[in-house]
């Protein structure tokens, strides 16, 4: 959530006569005016993994899956209007804070959606997941979307580690779609990087943690 405070002094201020001699007088004279400034603070989400898609493609769900938030969930789009941060836990001790960062439109990087007001969340994610939804037809292209928008709003944004959720492959067309995405990926020798989840089931969920787990592994190495 943007968090925007303003901050105003404008302080009239007494000088007291005192002296070594007497130390709490009575008698003051008018000072000169306080300084006026104003501030405003923005405050960014930090996190370990932003989850990254179009609106409606599942990431409250998935969150809600993985960790131990518990975001608001409707089938309608721009559901989540502020991020919203859950903790994963596991058996070895080791957290992860995970994002929903608020769903991208195309255009975003114009302010289109209140775009602007999402992707600065992204910048501070040290990880991101994409979550693609396969039970549409245009499955294939919103990664390439989702990126450039990421790119357009700060160049390179789109290049921290990442992996990708194809979520909702227990639709109609999902179970196919899913392979259809992994093909494309195995070709590029990227296969690893693709998970196909349903949120509504749990369905994989389990697989996206550990493959989170180790992502936050090599990341640390590599730091």
């Amino acid at each position: 959530m943007d968090i925007v405070k303003r901050i105003q002094l404008n302080c009239s201020v007494y000088r007291t006569l005192a002296t070594s001699i007497e130390t709490a007088p009575e008698k003051a004279s008018k000072g000169s005016p306080g300084e006026c400034r104003k501030l405003e603070l923005e405050l960014s989400i930090v996190a370990d993994v932003g989850l990254v898609g179009f609106p409606n493609a599942g990431k409250s769900s998935l969150l809600r899956c993985i960790s131990n938030a518990t975001p608001l969930v409707a089938n309608y789009p721009f559901t989540t209007l502020n991020p919203h941060v859950g903790v994963v836990e596991y058996e070895d001790a080791l957290q992860l804070a995970v994002a929903d960062i608020p769903g991208i439109i195309r255009g975003a990087h114009l302010n289109k959606g209140l775009g602007l007001s999402f992707l600065k969340h992204i910048e501070r994610c040290s990880s991101l997941v994409y979550v693609l939804d396969v039970s549409v037809p245009s499955f294939m292209k919103q990664l390439e979307y989702l990126k450039f928008e990421l790119n357009q709003y700060k160049s390179g944004l789109a290049n921290v580690p990442s992996l990708i959720v194809a979520n909702k492959i227990d639709t109609g067309n999902g179970a196919s779609n899913l392979r259809q995405l992994c093909r494309k990926f195995e070709s590029r020798g990227e296969m690893d990087s693709v998970i196909g989840i349903s949120a509504l089931y749990n369905l994989n969920t389990n697989i996206l943690r550990n493959k989170l787990r180790d992502l936050k592994k090599q990341l640390h190495r590599q730091n």
